[in-house]
């Protein structure tokens, strides 16, 4: 069976804060298809720092599959990028 996971990816990694705000993404479905072709999505988010200094982050971007009910595939991790910010 499916254990949970401890820790969350990165966890304890950081000694500041990170705000995420205006998600835009330029639809709001995808379709997976049995041989493997998915549709293309563009997807931004503002990230800021604010804590007192400077720090690395990892920003990730999931879609969730409604479909599915069962690990592996009810969420997949679509993309992802490692930033460093200065406060403020």
């Amino acid at each position: 069976g499916a254990c949970a996971v401890q820790w969350g990816f990165g966890h304890g990694m950081g000694y500041t804060t990170f705000k995420y705000t205006e998600l835009r993404v330029s639809k709001e479905t995808l379709h997976f298809r049995v041989d493997g072709a998915r549709d293309e999505l563009e997807a931004t988010v503002e990230v800021a720092n604010v804590g007192d200094r400077r720090g690395s982050e990892v920003v990730l971007f999931f879609a969730y599959d409604e479909s599915r009910r069962v690990t592996p595939e009810r969420r997949r991790l679509l993309g992802f990028e490692k930033i460093e910010l200065s406060p403020g």
